[in-house]
């Protein structure tokens, strides 16, 4: 009763009972209640106590077994937390701590129940029922042995066991949590955040040891982190999902700014991106618009800030697929990824930390890419010179179908992919500071393309391939060189439409009216466009090309069938000249050849000799017919 006036709180014990020479006291159905609200209580207390203590200037405890304990914490909308009732008012007057020594102490069937008033709807958890045992702790103990088990809601557990010292407060031991309901975590999170999880399991196993003499100490050793069943929406929607990621082998040594992981897998898992139609990435648009938090003062601290150092020992990841939609296009374009397969291994080359990469995945289902290389991060060598980030490797893509890139052509022209398949592989370089600042060399490959004239539906550029051969291109100097450009069995078919234009002219959608630029930015960007080439070698094969006038009535069309040969020695700007050797048939029995040289330079300068035999002059009718008024007959 005096200590319920004290505190302000009800406190109600149902039984008492003791036995001083044997040194047992049993405290039953023991309740504190603030205002008909429970606080903590137990349902039994059972001690086993030294009387030999009270001669000496610490109590001494054999024995310690406190059965069906309940610990309510509560935070009002006020904020106020509940427990703080139990606390006597400070007070003026010096006292000596008490010592004290517990031999043991077990707690079984606890409850602990939280509940936060301060948000809408309020945020609750319980942990029960939860089970505690230590030996050998006290104000002088050096071993106190620790075990701490329980169930949490959603069906996750806690276990903890260790040591505790409390003088100085050190301890040590192993922590266990397992599936920890992550959307019931989400709770806890503000209710206006637009990104939510709706599924997902927590677990971690941490071996530690921990001090506070004077300073915080803390050393993880290989401990591990576990998600599984991970599903993220955004605004509602999914953005991704992950069946399992393991992170193993942890290492951190606090304040040593020291860290080390063995290895990090992702295995299984979606991910959605969406383009709206304005240009915006979806997750991008929801993440803008989070609301404004109120920013909290951060004391200023004259000490240098952390650097931590560590390295990564491999990361695999496999079976993850990525898709995109990009609604700003018309049609929509969708892009899928997967499923992917990631194998990634630091190591150190020249004093920089690297990750050698091997990653494989299907493109749009049909279509695959392998990028097997190195990357240097951005580091600082042992000798503490500064690392730049690099990137040295070989990618190779095939079979990749072009029409899924519909919507992105039909913004630059009035075209129509119907058919056709990229194959490429090569080597790629990129380092900033570096000449070049990135490079390729490597050979590309067209097959099966359809391209028709969306504005009539004409079939206006064909190809069974399109192969470049020994392709060497690099930015910053810029230069394009290629070996072989092979051109097999192409159609190109060129038009003079009624209105006066070409058809290839015409293709492109006009630009919007640019401003104008100062004189500075025209050059700037006249020298960024600089790129000086070179073709050693334009073959062409079984070709045919095709020029329609639509401007006569009627139309005149000619056609050069089975066109090919070869064009040496290309170069922009030309310094030397180009050989060119072409032959072609003109239908029913006409032949076409072209010899000579050109040379590609702001002066073109063009030596050629055209030689035609058996030309049938009868297919020139519209024009005879128009400007001298006679057909021709044959010819």
């Amino acid at each position: 009763e005096q200590l319920s006036k004290r505190l302000g709180v009800t406190i109600t014990m149902d039984k008492v009972t003791t036995d001083a020479f044997d040194g047992v006291l049993h405290i039953y159905g023991f309740k504190v209640q603030d205002q008909g609200k429970p606080l903590i209580g137990f349902r039994e207390l059972h001690l086993d106590y030294s009387w030999l203590s009270i001669f000496s200037p610490t109590w001494l405890i054999e024995d310690a077994r406190l059965i069906g304990p309940e610990i309510h914490v509560a935070i009002p909308a006020e904020g106020q937390l509940n427990l703080l009732k139990l606390l006597p008012e400070p007070s003026a007057e010096k006292t000596e701590s008490a010592r004290w020594h517990v031999n043991s102490l077990s707690v079984e069937d606890g409850m602990l129940d939280f509940r936060d008033d301060r948000v809408a709807p309020a945020r609750a958890f319980r942990l029960t029922p939860w089970a505690f045992n230590l030996k050998d702790i006290g104000t002088d103990s050096a071993n106190g042995q620790a075990e701490l088990h329980g169930d949490l809601d959603g069906g996750a557990r806690l276990d903890w066991v260790g040591t505790i010292n409390l003088q100085p407060l050190q301890s040590r031991g192993r922590l266990q949590l397992q599936r920890l309901d992550l959307p019931d975590l989400m709770r806890w999170a503000p209710a206006d955040l637009p990104a939510r999880l709706t599924d997902g399991r927590f677990s971690m196993d941490f071996d530690y040891e921990a001090a506070l003499d004077p300073e915080m100490v803390v050393t993880l050793k290989k401990s591990g982190i576990a998600l599984d069943k991970l599903k993220l929406e955004v605004a509602g929607e999914p953005l991704a999902s992950l069946d399992e990621l393991r992170i193993n082998g942890i290492d951190v040594a606090y304040p040593a700014a020291r860290w080390g992981v063995d290895s990090i897998r992702v295995s299984g898992g979606d991910f959605v991106l969406i383009r709206e139609r304005n240009g915006e990435l979806r997750v991008q648009k929801a993440l803008a618009n989070l609301p404004k938090r109120k920013e909290v003062a951060v004391a200023k601290s004259d000490e240098p800030p952390m650097v931590w150092a560590g390295s990564l020992k491999t990361a695999d990841i496999d079976n993850i697929r990525v898709s995109f939609s990009d609604e700003s296009t018309t049609p929509t374009t969708r892009l899928s990824l997967g499923p992917l397969s990631l194998k990634a291994v630091p190591a150190v080359q020249n004093g920089q930390d690297t990750l050698s990469l091997d990653l494989k995945t299907p493109l749009n289902e049909q279509g695959s890419l392998s990028v097997n290389g190195r990357g240097g991060m951005p580091s600082v060598r042992a000798d503490g010179s500064a690392a730049q980030p690099f990137f040295r490797g070989r990618i190779e893509a095939d079979d990749l179908n072009l029409t899924a890139l519909q919507g992105y052509v039909s913004q630059a022209a009035r075209v129509r992919l119907a058919s056709g398949r990229l194959a490429l592989q090569g080597d790629a370089g990129w380092q900033p500071d570096a000449q070049p600042l990135w490079s390729w060399n490597g050979d590309i490959r067209l097959s099966a393309l359809q391209v028709e004239d969306s504005r009539n539906n004409s079939r206006l550029l064909a190809a069974n391939a399109i192969a470049v051969n020994g392709l060497q291109v690099q930015g910053e100097p810029n230069r394009v060189r290629l070996a072989t450009l092979l051109l097999d069995k192409v159609f190109v078919r060129t038009e003079l439409r009624p209105d006066g234009q070409f058809n290839l002219a015409t293709l492109t959608h006009s630009p919007p009216a640019a401003a104008s630029a100062s004189p500075a930015a025209s050059q700037t960007s006249a020298g960024n466009s600089a790129w000086p080439a070179r073709l050693d070698n334009l073959v062409i094969s079984n070709s045919t090309l095709i020029f329609s006038d639509q401007t006569q009535k009627p139309a005149f069309t000619q056609a050069i069938r089975q066109f090919g040969g070869r064009i040496s020695g290309i170069e922009i700007p030309g310094n030397k000249p180009a050989s060119i050797d072409l032959k072609g048939e003109m239908p029913p029995l006409g032949k076409l050849a072209i010899k000579g040289s050109t040379t590609l330079s702001d002066a073109m300068a063009l030596d050629l000799t055209l030689q035609g035999t058996d030309i049938d002059l009868s297919g020139l009718s519209p024009y005879s017919g128009r400007y001298a008024g006679y057909r021709i007959d044959k010819g």
